[in-house]
């Protein structure tokens, strides 16, 4: 039938192709893995840019609320300790 030779050919073989097959399917998740990531990277940006957007919003709102109140908030500005 078969030769010794002939069968540790074959079983090298069949392992190198298990080997191939176990690389393929690893690149092929390398790759879903970073396409998800870059998808979820631009919805992080965006969701980053309008939290920046609404802080700078917010801090204007703060300096036009802080203008009409003296500078030194002490209790002699208020009056507090009559």
């Amino acid at each position: 039938m078969f030769s010794l030779n002939d069968q540790l050919l074959y079983q090298l073989s069949k392992k190198y192709h298990q080997d191939l097959i176990r690389e393929a399917e690893k690149e092929r998740l390398i790759r879903y893995a970073l396409s998800v990531r870059v998808k979820h990277a631009s919805s992080y940006k965006r969701t980053l840019c309008w939290i920046g957007h609404r802080f700078i919003v917010w801090g204007h709102k703060l300096l036009k609320c802080s203008e009409g109140m003296p500078s030194d908030l002490s209790a002699s500005t208020l009056n507090l300790a009559k």
